[in-house]
């Protein structure tokens, strides 16, 4: 597999994760960490959510999610498009076209 990298590829250093840079002062965040702890309000959610609930990933198409904000924002049907905060709200849809 080598053989295929490029030059520039050969001379990169590989990410390691979790490494964190001994400066004081200085705290590195990796992905999906936080340097906030949870509000009480999200705390106490999960400690009256099941744990059964808990293990599961959301549903991808957040229907839940999209109805009740269709309808505090007094929308009809579902909120048209969610994000999970790594995907611009404000892109275009796959599914809807470019004009």
């Amino acid at each position: 597999m080598q053989r295929l990298w490029s030059q520039l590829a050969r001379t990169l250093l590989p990410y390691v994760p979790g490494e964190q840079p001994r400066l004081p002062g200085l705290l590195k965040l990796n992905t999906k960490e936080c340097a906030y702890p949870p509000s009480p309000t999200v705390l106490s959610t999960i400690k009256e959510t099941s744990a059964e609930a808990l293990r599961l990933y959301p549903d991808p198409e957040s229907l839940c999610l999209r109805r009740d904000l269709a309808r505090a924002y007094k929308m009809t049907g579902t909120a048209k498009q969610k994000a999970n905060g790594q995907v611009s709200p404000f892109a275009p849809s796959p599914n809807e076209s470019r004009k």
